[in-house]
């Protein structure tokens, strides 16, 4: 909305006009695309994911090779999603998709969890172990769901 001035009263009024609307929005998305899209290699959420496919890329090499096609593909395939949608949706442009992509890198986190408590309950993975990566694991999603919050759409 701009505010414009009647010329015979010299008092003001709102005039709205789609083209200011559009492009306030345009805006919006713009600051969004920018504060992300080519800086999500510094998030720490992305950082701290790189960090955990790794040490779950680590781990696994001890995991059986009968699993080879099991646990281990699951669960390799789950942790390289968490930072590639992260990055896949910071390089989108509109924090809707952004958000959208912060979803399934959240939902590929309770995946993970879910995967090494079945290897846990095989004995694959000790207790010690699996509480470490769950705590990281924890982190990871509270980070990502406060990230997907802080983005207004």
């Amino acid at each position: 909305m701009d505010t414009k001035t009647n010329r015979v009263s010299g008092s003001e009024y709102q005039v709205s006009r789609p083209g200011a609307q559009t492009r306030e929005l345009k805006r919006k998305l713009s600051r969004v695309s920018d504060i992300y899209m080519h800086n999500y290699k510094e998030l720490k959420v992305w950082q701290k994911s790189i960090d955990l496919t790794i040490e779950l890329y680590k781990v696994l090499s001890g995991f059986p090779a009968d699993e080879r096609f099991g646990l281990i593909s699951q669960i390799k395939r789950a942790s390289v999603s968490i930072p590639s949608n992260i990055a896949e949706g910071a390089g989108r442009s509109s924090g809707k998709e952004f958000k959208h992509f912060l979803s399934i890198s959240l939902g590929s986190s309770f995946e993970i969890e879910t995967q090494l408590i079945v290897a846990n309950k095989l004995g694959l993975l000790d207790d010690d172990k699996m509480e470490s990566i769950s705590n990281k694991i924890s982190e990871i999603q509270k980070m990502i769901y406060m990230l997907e919050r802080s983005i207004n759409i």
